[in-house]
């Protein structure tokens, strides 16, 4: 394996005949005040601290550069610090301009790790590798199109029977028009395939806790503490699901510092199911894979960015989104029992607010301020929620 890396940096080098070489450094932390940390009808708050490293050298010629990466980053629970994990990964990316300059090929490939701290949620422990090559070609009359194919694979250490192979292709078109308006249009097929057939009992683990499945270990429950068995289950038995995209972007100038783009998007599966856990759990995570799996229901969303340059080199930005999401699973009561012949739908609505300066005493030095507010309207009673979220963030590059 370690000769495999070396060849491969060794290629990578070898590609690109050197004209610059830049190493950047990057650190970054964030607190985040959460009113809702497990998305649920319950309400329960935590702080969240997320500090964050990266590091990259990239060599530019003059036909090319390519990039090495590592990031580190650590999720720290004030109240519930069962759910604390730390996450790193690895790779390299890179470009090649063709002869005329209107030809763009890129292409990555990295590697990550999730590691929980508490038994309790080990079942989030995973292992994932990713590849992608995009090609881009401009045209003189204001277009661009790029075609682009990625591959996952993500094993997860405690549920292989989770384990899967994500294939992804997509097309996307841009037009610039002298009214200074931009369309831009994607459509993406993508297929999830399961490595290994379904069974019913997915994990099973002896922790101690409240007695309460995702709840974790809080100051408040202190003295209440039990031993009990968590069984989570996988609810189908389909080998992988194909899902197909299509978006549609209008984005337009409304003056040298103000722009306002909305997007409309629809997304189907057209075959097959998902594979979830049938737990009551999740919550902080924002794409969880496990519970809330993005191959596991149909989709419409409606989102607009409105974003607002500010003198010191500062801006604003607001956000909304309307949602409409049917799962191919059935709904859960709070005792969680299935109700029959009825499936989970959510229609979320989501607004935020964003604010970040960078200072120029400090090179690189980025202080943000960010709000959001969601209201989470669904047919299972489990999901129906409100949430707000602060996030008070700096980072610094040299």
């Amino acid at each position: 394996m370690k000769s495999s890396i070396k060849c491969l940096v060794i290629a990578c080098l070898a590609a690109v005949p050197l004209i610059q070489a830049q190493t950047g450094v990057r650190f970054a932390y964030e607190s985040v005040v959460d009113g809702n940390a497990f998305r649920n009808y319950e309400k329960l708050s935590d702080v969240i601290q997320q500090p964050r490293f990266s590091i990259d050298h990239q060599r530019t010629g003059e036909r090319g550069s390519v990039q090495f990466f590592y990031n580190a980053s650590a999720f720290l629970f004030s109240e519930y610090s069962q759910r604390q994990y730390y996450y790193h990964n690895a790779g390299v990316t890179g470009e090649y301009w063709g002869a005329s300059g209107r030809q763009t090929f890129s292409w990555g490939l990295q590697g990550g790790q999730r590691v929980n701290k508490d038994a309790a949620y080990q079942y989030y422990d995973y292992q994932n590798v990713n590849a992608y090559l995009n090609l881009r070609i401009d045209h003189q009359n204001g277009r661009i199109f790029v075609l682009g194919a990625q591959a996952r694979y993500r094993h997860n250490s405690h549920l292989p029977v989770f384990d899967f192979l994500e294939s992804l292709a997509f097309v996307r078109g841009s037009l610039f028009l002298k009214t200074r308006t931009t369309v831009i249009a994607m459509v993406q097929g993508g297929n999830k395939a399961f490595t290994q057939s379904s069974i019913d009992e997915a994990w099973v683990a002896t922790v101690t806790g409240n007695g309460q499945p995702g709840r974790g270990k809080g100051r408040g429950n202190a003295g209440q503490d039990t031993v009990y068995t968590r069984v989570v289950y996988g609810e189908s038995a389909q080998e992988g699901v194909f899902q197909l995209t299509a978006s549609l972007r209008l984005a337009q100038s409304l003056g040298g510092k103000t722009g306002i783009a909305v997007e409309a998007l629809v997304q189907r599966n057209l075959s097959g199911d998902s594979r979830v856990l049938s737990g009551q759990d999740g919550g902080y995570e924002a794409n969880d894979e496990l519970f809330d799996d993005p191959y596991s229901y149909d989709m419409e969303q409606l989102s607009f960015i409105l974003t607002q340059l500010l003198p010191w080199q500062s801006r604003i930005q607001l956000q909304g989104a309307l949602g409409n999401k049917t799962y191919d699973r059935p709904v859960y009561t709070l005792e969680g029992e299935a109700v029959e012949d009825l499936q989970r739908h959510d229609r979320p609505r989501l607004w935020s607010v964003s604010f970040s300066k960078t200072f120029r005493l400090a090179q690189g030095l980025t202080l943000s301020v960010d709000y959001a507010s969601v209201d989470q309207r669904s047919n299972a009673a489990y999901y129906r929620y409100q949430a707000s979220v602060t996030r008070l963030g700096c980072a610094l590059r040299f």
